[in-house]
């Protein structure tokens, strides 16, 4: 029988470790976009990206990797 046991002592919160799912969540879409940028394609098994001729670049500047 396999079993997984998580046991938090809050190391990672005490310690401002960004551990959290959505911190993980913008660190995925981040490198995705970003290897978009520079390759015009993305593909894994979660997400196909593909860069149109019209494209002008990321306008957020908070959407640095």
């Amino acid at each position: 029988m396999n079993r997984l046991i998580i046991i938090g002592n809050a190391f990672n919160l005490a310690n401002s470790f960004k551990t959290s799912y959505a911190d993980f969540l913008l660190f995925y879409l981040k490198k995705a976009f970003k290897e978009c940028d520079v390759h015009n394609k993305y593909n894994d098994e979660l997400i196909n990206i593909v860069k149109h001729d019209n494209y002008t670049g990321i306008q957020n500047p908070d959407f640095t990797a």
